[in-house]
């Protein structure tokens, strides 16, 4: 709440002159907010997400890099002009300011009570992140518009099965593929941690003919005995061909 916005006005302004010390003040916290938030939502994009580890070393590093180039600049200039920090706080001088710069710093310190006020709440009662797993089937050539519609008896046909867990933990999966409630084949196990992806080419084929075969992919999830997921295509299969034709 204060030291990133500090070490950034330090850094910007680091003649005794160059603002007011209530000027510093308001301004680092009002930074602070903003550099926080700015962290946060970065760090949202990234594979290692919204955690404190991640924030902890963002916030850390940037103080640490922000604080170097303040003393840098600093060390610039000479001594009797290099802005040294303070304690104390001149309160008495909040009266004398003008009408608008009262109006500024009353919306700053507004402004700064409500994010402390929300950051409280949210650590107080924060709920863990959605928790969920990926599971999708695509066509031989990686689209989901190219699934196959039509078998061959007896020829097998490639399909590409895909795994993305984002259960916050790490999870075991097994998954099978059914036809006709007869299992044709199992893959796992599967050990993927949080944000791990698995993907591999899935073949299935049967050896009877059937107007619409219901090809069920299911997945299942440690050691529980009913699917967590559950994906199925339609398929007709055909007679064997003999010389190339139907």
């Amino acid at each position: 709440m204060y030291f990133p916005g500090y070490t950034v006005i330090c850094a910007f302004f680091p003649g005794k002159d160059d603002l007011g010390r209530m000027e510093r003040l308001l301004l680092s916290l009002a930074f602070s907010v903003i550099i926080v938030s700015l962290t946060g939502f970065l760090l949202n994009f990234t594979p290692w997400g919204v955690r404190l580890l991640p924030c902890l070393i963002s916030i850390s590093t940037f103080i640490i890099a922000m604080s170097l180039l303040a003393i840098y600049r600093r060390h610039k200039l000479p001594p009797q002009d290099q802005y040294a920090p303070f304690l104390e706080l001149e309160i008495r001088s909040l009266p004398q300011l003008p009408v608008l710069d009262k109006i500024m710093v009353s919306v700053i310190v507004m402004g700064v009570l409500v994010a402390t006020v929300s950051c409280l709440y949210c650590i107080a009662f924060s709920k863990p992140g959605e928790r969920y797993t990926e599971f999708y089937i695509l066509g031989e050539n990686g689209l989901a518009d190219s699934y196959p519609r039509e078998l061959e008896a007896g020829k097998e046909e490639k399909l590409i099965a895909g795994i993305v867990n984002h259960e916050q933990r790490k999870i075991t999966y097994h998954m099978t593929v059914r036809m006709q409630n007869i299992v044709k084949s199992t893959e796992g196990p599967i050990i993927l941690k949080h944000g791990e992806k698995w993907k591999e080419t899935v073949k299935i084929s049967t050896n009877y003919p059937h107007e619409k075969l219901k090809v069920e992919f299911l997945l299942f999830r440690d050691q529980e005995s009913k699917p967590y997921r559950t994906l199925h295509l339609w398929v007709t299969v055909h007679k064997k061909t003999v010389g190339g034709g139907r």
